[in-house]
């Protein structure tokens, strides 16, 4: 988040729509530092209702989605 707040300072990211320069305020901090005890194990529960019929990959790193992505161009 602050990399990329730094990186992206008062400019719109290339993967979120035009208009929205990158910023953090209160609430944005405040969704973030929640998110583990107030939205995670939602998400968590959510997914497992799916996982009998898809397939579930959880990435905890960008270098894990890069292997990921590496193996399925190689197919």
């Amino acid at each position: 988040m602050l990399r990329r707040r730094v990186q992206y300072n008062g400019r719109t990211r290339p993967d979120i729509g035009p208009g929205c320069p990158e910023s953090i305020d209160a609430k944005f901090l405040q969704w973030v530092i929640n998110f583990p005890r107030n939205t995670r194990l939602k998400l968590l529960n959510l997914l497992a209702q799916h996982a009998q019929h898809a397939q579930i990959i959880m990435h905890r790193s960008p270098a894990e989605t890069r292997r990921l992505l590496e193996m399925v161009a190689e197919k």
